[in-house]
Formats: C-alpha cells, structure tokens, sequence
C-alpha cells in the first residue's frame, strides 16, 4: 500500500490531495466522486489504494467533503476554526491512529506518519483530512482560500508571496471579475 508522507510531500500533493477532493463537487453541480473513472484516478494521485467505494463509503466521503469544505471557508475568511470545528477535524484525523517512523531523507529527519486502519474509508478519510491538516498548518495563517467568484467558490492554496490571491485560476475566474469590472464602469460613464 502507498503511504502518504504528512510531513515532507510537496504543495502539489497537498492540493492534489485535500483540495482536489474538496474541489470534487463543481461549481456546476457535477459530482466528480460519483464518476468511477475519475475517482479511480483521483485515488491514485491521493496515495490511496485503488478501490471501488460503497455507496456507504461515498455518503462518508461525501460528509467529509462538505465539512472540509467548511473549514476551508472559515480559514478563507480570515478566521480560526472554533472549537467545535477543531473537536470534529481531531475525531475525522483520529478515526485511525497512525505509525510514526524517523526516517532520514536527503541528509535530514523526517517523520512518516503512516495510518493504520481497518477498514479502506477509514484509510481515506483519515489520509484527506490529514491532507487538509497539513495543508492549514504549512502557514500561519493558513493559505487555504476559496475562490472570490461566486458562481466557482473553489478551494486553493495561497502561493502568493503576499498572500492576497483571491482567484483559483487568475487568468480564467479572477479574468472574468476583472472583465465584469470593466463593463460595469464602462457602463456607468
């Protein structure tokens, strides 16, 4: 099984990984999870064991995705997450315990915190919201945004040296406020 490192993957993982699958509900309605084929590829990007999930299991990752779709609003907005936020993130992360292990990587030590679960959901879960985790904590505060054009509301990570990215994707959805901009003062001179 393929382990997902928290400690030392890179930003790619961590948005292929947490903010992909918070970003599987698009903003047109269409449930990525839902497709076989994409989710078969996505857990492959995930570090997840391939896997055909229950309709069980994807109700689960489907209450999953919209919690951390929450938290990503709260830190987006500027805000910490409250207590009962952080009590339900510790449950989600603590559904399965994990093996640490030192191990040395180019000349330095690491920690590899490998899950240890029963069952392939929890597996899941606790790797996407250990995902999530990782990606709140590489920051203070956390780059985890959402996108300032309401009709997208996708999850990203800030990259911005100053941190004030407000679009997932500058050229298409921050393009199209900036157009919108324009018209409207065009319209009103």
């Amino acid at each position: 099984m393929d382990v997902m490192n928290f400690d030392r993957y890179s930003q790619p993982v961590i948005e292929r990984a947490a903010l992909e699958f918070v970003n599987s509900l698009t903003p047109e309605g269409e449930d990525l999870l839902h497709d076989r084929r994409w989710s078969a590829q996505a857990l492959g990007r995930w570090n997840l064991p391939r896997h055909s999930p229950s309709p069980a299991e994807l109700c689960e990752l489907d209450d999953l995705r919209v919690f951390l779709r929450e938290l990503a609003g709260t830190v987006s907005a500027g805000a910490e997450l409250s207590r009962s936020q952080l009590a339900a993130l510790n449950d989600v992360i603590g559904c399965a315990p994990v093996r640490a292990q030192v191990v040395l990587l180019d000349g330095g030590y690491v920690v590899e915190m490998t899950p240890v679960a029963d069952t392939w959901i929890q597996l899941a879960v606790r790797q996407l919201a250990g995902s999530f985790v990782s990606a709140l904590r590489q920051s203070q505060p956390p780059r985890v945004r959402l996108c300032a054009n309401d009709a997208c509301r996708r999850a990203f990570y800030d990259e911005s040296k100053n941190r004030t990215r407000r679009w997932c994707d500058p050229n298409g959805c921050g393009n199209r406020a900036r157009v919108r901009r324009h018209r409207a003062r065009a319209r009103a001179t």
